[in-house]
């Protein structure tokens, strides 16, 4: 039997039930401790069907460039083979030379993809015990090749080829960080800063990728757009 595949999930701006708000008071918990250790373990089931697989789902707090690091460190004996198609397969290859590897870069145009039989060549020629690739470039390729409008969560997806691109500022975002913690370390406590929400959002409009498409985007658009790829 055939299992159609399930949903596509993309991070992005939500709302925040008021359970979890209440929640979200209460003290945290230490990253290593036994309640963190339960709360993921309980996690687990659910994740594996939300996501279609039976192998286990890591959760963590951290930034892809976090997961990139920790993928390099713990997966690469001495080279790696690096797979560039844009910025973001640039920067996992830039993250392997900075933790001391061997790196060795394979490049394509952006949007192509790599075909087994050419990386399984590169594998064995280069000597590297470990390959790293990204895959955002392709996903807003795809969605323009096929002629799917998408808006994508942040700027960066507009920049790989996406049509359009909404949501927080991430610039803004880190200078409340910021301001909660020089608020923490005066003394308040965290319990009663409550949550805060983005400040401010960025609106993104790729051109090139609606003339591809092509869609017809309006004025009134692109005029209240931060920032217009041309």
């Amino acid at each position: 039997m055939t299992i159609p595949f399930g949903k596509f999930f993309l991070p992005g701006p939500t709302e925040v039930l008021p359970e979890v708000a209440k929640a979200q008071e209460q003290p945290m918990i230490g990253h290593r401790g036994a309640k963190t250790e339960a709360l993921l373990a309980r996690l687990d089931e659910p994740l594996k069907a939300a996501f279609r697989t039976k192998q286990p789902v890591y959760i963590a707090a951290t930034s892809a460039t976090g997961l990139m690091e920790a993928a390099i460190r713990n997966g690469v004996r001495k080279k790696v083979l690096c797979l560039i198609n844009g910025s973001f397969s640039e920067r996992f290859a830039k993250i392997a030379a900075a933790c001391g590897k061997e790196v060795v870069k394979a490049n394509v145009p952006l949007g192509q993809a790599f075909e087994a039989d050419a990386v399984k060549g590169l594998l064995e020629s280069s000597g590297a015990d470990a390959v790293t690739l990204a895959h955002r470039q392709r996903l807003a390729t795809f969605a323009s090749r096929n002629k799917l409008p998408a808006v994508f969560p942040s700027r960066d997806y507009a920049d790989a080829g996406g049509l359009l691109a909404y949501g927080a500022n991430w610039t803004d975002v880190f200078r409340q960080i910021g301001g909660l913690v020089d608020q923490i370390l005066r003394g308040a406590r965290p319990a009663d800063l409550g949550i805060r929400r983005a400040a401010r959002f960025e609106l993104v409009v790729n051109l090139r990728a609606a003339r591809a498409m092509p869609v017809t985007l309006p004025s009134s658009l692109l005029q209240r757009a931060d920032r217009v790829i041309e």
